[in-house]
């Protein structure tokens, strides 16, 4: 982007920076872009593409009012959130009564029926078995209550977080074509 700094009260860029001044400490300086005498020019470097991601591949579909779509992910974890305000990736999710299914061995999730207590998930494991389970909501994780945030998985330039409230499907292991919208052969 390129243009003037000089409309002043309308062009104002602050940047703030701390600048170590030797024996006397370190000072925050503020350079103003805007203002008389200030800062005339911005100059940025040339911005490198994000690496490619590697890892367990998998594509989400998430579903809320307003959209309906999949994103591509990589090794997708479970999020929980404990009382004490602490969250935790697990390799785990948890179904209604004792039943810990660990990420890696699911091949397909699929969500179906909503309610208080969790959501009813048709599971497909990767060795073909299919059943329907309800995935909690809140769960005892070593001792301590738990709440299932949602999913998160890596993307490239960071990472992606999936409300479980969202969550539609999950299909893992299988590459995803982002411009027919589901799985690559």
């Amino acid at each position: 982007m390129t243009g003037t700094t000089k409309f002043t009260g309308i062009n104002k860029v602050t940047i703030e920076a701390e600048v170590d001044k030797g024996e006397a400490g370190i000072a925050e300086v503020k350079y103003q872009g805007g203002a008389a005498r200030g800062v005339r020019a911005l100059r940025f470097p040339t911005p490198k593409p994000a690496p490619e991601v590697k890892g367990r591949p998998a594509f989400v579909a998430i579903e809320d009012k307003e959209t309906k779509h999949a994103e591509q992910v990589f090794d997708l974890q479970p999020l929980y959130r404990f009382a004490d305000g602490g969250e935790r990736l697990l390799p785990t999710l948890l179904f209604k009564k004792t039943l810990k299914l660990d990420v890696s061995k699911i091949a397909r999730l699929r969500a179906d029926a909503r309610d208080a207590e969790g959501t009813d998930c048709h599971v497909t494991m990767k060795d073909g078995e299919e059943q329907t389970y309800t995935l909690l909501k809140t769960a005892t994780l070593d001792g301590k209550p738990a709440t299932l945030e949602g999913l998160v998985g890596k993307v490239r330039g960071g990472y992606k977080f999936f409300p479980a409230s969202t969550l539609a499907s999950v299909h893992l292991d299988v590459q995803f074509d982002e411009r027919k919208g589901q799985e690559k052969p």
